[in-house]
């Protein structure tokens, strides 16, 4: 058992798995206002599992893997269009959400789109080279503005994550 444990100790301690916030990256973390006591905190808070009534991890596991499963699907087909993003007015902002948690957006005459992994990162890096738009590369709860010059254009941070 012992073993085992070890060797997961191992696995997650993998360069992959990324490492702590150091230095500029932690300072700024620390100065945001959102994080108190060592940890980001939600502006609204979410309650997860209601100790109070006796729910806790395992109850919560139970009602998942073995809970009432007729609300998991919609009872009317859900609305869709698809939109030819070239054809998009440049005048008019719009947030379209592509899957998962991606998103394209339209604001003030600038498209944006939002995708929350590093593996894409690199080809979109690549294919934005000598091209009329600049791609910004911000870290996680780092701000992106949309006026005037960008910290981290063209910055390959998430490989600093290793």
């Amino acid at each position: 058992m012992g073993m085992m444990a070890g060797g997961g100790g191992l696995f997650v301690n993998r360069p992959e798995f990324g490492r702590l916030p150091q230095g500029a990256r932690l300072a700024r973390m620390e100065a945001s206002p959102h994080y108190v006591n060592g940890q980001f905190q939600n502006l609204v808070p979410v309650q997860v599992m209601n100790e109070e009534s006796g729910e806790n991890r395992f109850v919560a596991m139970a009602k998942f893997l073995f809970g009432d499963k007729s609300e998991l699907s919609p009872q009317e087909p859900l609305l869709s269009h698809k939109t030819d993003l070239h054809e998009l007015d440049l005048s008019r902002d719009a947030a379209i959400w592509m899957g998962h948690s991606t998103f394209f957006m339209q604001l003030g005459g600038r498209r944006i789109l939002i995708h929350p992994w590093q593996e894409p990162y690199q080809r979109l890096m690549q294919a934005s080279q000598g091209k009329g738009y600049k791609l910004l590369t911000p870290e996680i709860g780092e701000a992106a503005y949309l006026d005037g010059e960008q910290p981290r254009l063209f910055d390959n941070w998430w490989e600093r994550m290793r």
